[in-house]
């Protein structure tokens, strides 16, 4: 053991080479600080959760949870610290990225994250996060599966109701799902289905990592929700990745794909992967003056020559996913 000081404590936390961190990629060592954070804030009895919907009180902003429904890192790091227990002790359970969702024990066991959530915390919105990973069901099985899922999506509702009349204002439920209807419903995740049944607040269309998407359908997504009065937003992920070389998108893209989406009808904007810190390599204040913008067409449009780029770039899925889908 090795002592870690967070804020005032000084915490006993496990040195880096005992067995619990065996299975961490040689290259990617520094997520083993990353569990001593964790286990120093536990012994310091910090909810962090609760933590953040704290302070995001002091500053008068709605709270809301974000679950991800079936996290998949690391799969060819079978001893990898992060993995849960129900992952390590079904392997035929398994897929690529993430557990089968076709099995009730997989569907009990997010659900049961659902219901603490509701029941633990005062939040106003509870996020169900599709888009990690976005396999939920084995091929050929998405048909059916998709009616397992709407299922899910109904006893979440439930949670999110039960939480309001325990905590005497609304608790809001959105999903985050692929960038366009039909792959989202290609995997099982029918969000048009469930935004008609009432089980939905918003959907937040999204690529997946690492690329972001300049030409989301919004008109599609607003045509097919006519009657519902749910919201769509536009997810923005922090990168373009054509299948071969990745880059960090500029700020002045951003600013065009975000200009371009209130455009064309989008209701709000969603970053994913946006840090303050050198992940983007952005000046503070293009950082700063971005999300201070994000919500304004005219403010994002306002700005000097130069500093707003309108590309188009598709790609709504994992570039491996896309031959084989279109096909389906």
């Amino acid at each position: 053991m090795s002592e870690n000081r967070i804020g005032t404590a000084t915490i006993r936390a496990p040195v880096d080479d005992q067995p619990f961190f065996a299975g961490l990629d040689p290259n990617r060592r520094f997520e083993a600080q990353l569990c001593k954070n964790v286990l120093a804030l536990h012994e310091q009895g910090c909810d962090y959760p609760k933590r953040m919907i704290d302070a995001a009180r002091r500053n008068h902003l709605k709270a809301w949870i974000s679950l991800r429904m079936n996290n998949g890192h690391n799969p060819h790091l079978p001893d990898h610290p992060g993995h849960s227990t129900i992952w390590k002790s079904h392997p035929e359970w398994r897929l690529s990225h993430g557990l089968d969702y076709e099995q009730p024990e997989v569907r009990e066991h997010y659900m049961k994250l659902v219901r603490e959530v509701c029941t633990r915390y005062d939040l106003d919105g509870l996020e169900l996060d599709y888009l990690r990973f976005w396999l939920y069901f084995r091929e050929g099985r998405q048909h059916e599966g998709g009616k397992l899922m709407t299922d899910f999506v109904k006893q979440a509702r439930a949670a999110t109701q039960g939480a309001s009349k325990r905590l005497g204002h609304p608790v809001k439920l959105a999903v985050r799902v692929p960038t366009t209807p039909w792959i989202a419903h290609m995997h099982g995740l029918d969000a048009v289905t469930w935004a008609k049944a009432g089980l939905v607040d918003l959907i937040v269309a999204s690529p997946f990592w690492p690329s972001v998407d300049s030409d989301v359908p919004i008109e599609t997504w607003k045509g097919l929700l006519i009657g519902t009065n749910v919201p769509v937003a536009l997810s923005l992920e922090s990168g373009i990745h054509p299948g071969t070389v990745n880059r960090t998108v500029t700020h002045e893209e951003m600013r065009g794909i975000l200009a371009s989406a209130w455009h064309r009808g989008a209701d709000a904007v969603y970053f994913f992967n946006l840090f303050t810190g050198p992940y983007q390599r952005w000046p503070r204040e293009d950082h700063d003056r971005l999300l201070r913008d994000a919500g304004s067409y005219a403010a994002l449009a306002r700005v000097e020559e130069g500093q707003l780029t309108v590309l188009r770039w598709r790609l709504a899925m994992p570039p491996w996913q896309v031959l084989r889908d279109l096909v389906w």
